[in-house]
């Protein structure tokens, strides 16, 4: 099995939500999603959002993740893992996308991520 890794970034924006990059299944490349690799700049409490077609399949609070900012505090040090990995391991219906949203709202912040992915076999 082959993994493939699409990045993506989002610049939040204050009380709305931003999407990324998104992750197609097409007939001549049907993919599924293992996971998605991902990273936040800052605790502001806003919400991760991963969508397949029109169907949320995952809503997440930025402090469950990872983040690459100094926390705020002398005696709370840097992480070292800088990412955090969420497992799906779902196929990806032909025609349909995943896509991952930023939901922000008095204070914005980034997301930086990748999709992990394997091309489905096909005969």
């Amino acid at each position: 099995m082959r993994k493939c890794y699409k990045s993506f970034k989002i610049a939040g924006a204050t009380d709305d939500i931003v999407w990324g990059d998104d992750l197609i299944s097409s007939k001549k490349e049907p993919k599924t999603l293992l996971g998605i690799l991902i990273t936040v700049t800052g605790y502001q409490d806003n919400t991760i959002e991963v969508w397949m077609g029109k169907e949320r399949i995952a809503s997440i609070y930025d402090k469950l993740l990872d983040t690459i900012a100094n926390t705020g505090t002398t005696s709370t040090m840097y992480s070292t893992v800088k990412q955090t990995y969420i497992d799906f391991d779902t196929e990806i219906p032909v025609g349909e996308k995943i896509i991952v949203g930023l939901r922000c709202g008095a204070s914005a912040t980034n997301v930086y991520g990748a999709y992990v992915y394997t091309p489905v076999e096909t005969k």
